[in-house]
């Protein structure tokens, strides 16, 4: 863990005075949670690049109904 120091207006520490003495935690454990809430919304979803699975699209030899017949292709005739 490492330290910061940050600077926050007076009405903004009297809440969060407020809510941790509520909440029975430290003003510390809400601003880390609030950090990381906000990096974790902020953070975009992983590139489609990157994803193996998403990587698999368009690899197969082109058939365009594979979803109808998929047992004939997997396993030789429609069940």
């Amino acid at each position: 863990m490492r330290r910061k120091q940050i600077y926050i207006d007076e009405q903004d520490e009297q809440r969060l005075k407020a809510m941790a003495r509520q909440r029975g935690r430290s003003e510390a454990s809400l601003i880390r949670e609030a950090v990381r809430r906000f990096v974790s919304d902020e953070t975009p979803p992983p590139s489609e690049e990157g994803d193996p699975l998403l990587q698999l699209i368009g690899i197969a030899d082109g058939r365009t109904d594979a979803a109808e017949h998929h047992d004939r292709y997997l396993y030789g005739s429609d069940r």
